[in-house]
């Protein structure tokens, strides 16, 4: 039959056909499971030092160090899944995503710009008059401009595969010029 541990008239423990339960909190200094633990409750780490890690090598850890939360892997990829539909991150200010260690890779602000690097380099970039593109803008199907283009003095307006056709402004005078000399 069972066996029964009380306290202060207070059962504490007990052994079951399945295993042995036990009354109110655990506390040891080490653990081992053999199998699966399923808790009903909390499982609560007191401690800014304690860490839940999990692997054979401790490969996945979550902890938090007195000042900031962490999910850290030191083995393979660290993958996030869903069977619902998105997948949403939500912070307070601003969200960076960093690859190679720390080289910037996206950078979002609060109330503020997105920007997109490449190679640690801004290349794109929020405003709030609209956006700005850090080098050459390719594109694969064509620019729609629902408004004006524009050009600072002395930079050209060019047009045809060997830009045959130029469109400029020097700053003093206005020229439309077919520099390939055949049309």
């Amino acid at each position: 039959g069972a066996v029964e541990l009380y306290f202060d008239a207070n059962k504490k423990f007990e052994t079951t056909s399945s295993g042995s339960r036990i009354f109110g909190q655990l506390y040891t200094d080490s653990a081992h499971v053999n199998g699966e633990l399923d808790l009903v409750g909390n499982l609560d780490l007191n401690s800014d030092s304690h860490r839940i890690k999990l692997g054979a090598g401790d490969d996945l850890q979550i902890y938090h160090d007195g000042s900031n939360n962490y999910i850290f892997t030191n083995n393979g990829d660290l993958n996030l899944q869903t069977t619902g539909d998105d997948i949403q991150i939500t912070a307070a200010d601003d969200v960076f995503l960093n690859v190679q260690g720390t080289e910037n890779a996206v950078k979002c602000f609060g109330n503020g710009q997105v920007e997109l690097y490449y190679n640690n380099g801004k290349k794109f970039e929020t405003n709030s008059s609209g956006c700005t593109v850090t080098g050459t803008l390719t594109t694969t199907s064509g620019i729609n401009a629902g408004n004006n283009i524009s050009l600072n003095d002395g930079h050209r307006l060019k047009l045809g595969n060997s830009d045959d056709l130029q469109i400029y402004h020097d700053g003093s005078h206005s020229y439309i010029a077919d520099t390939s000399g055949t049309g």
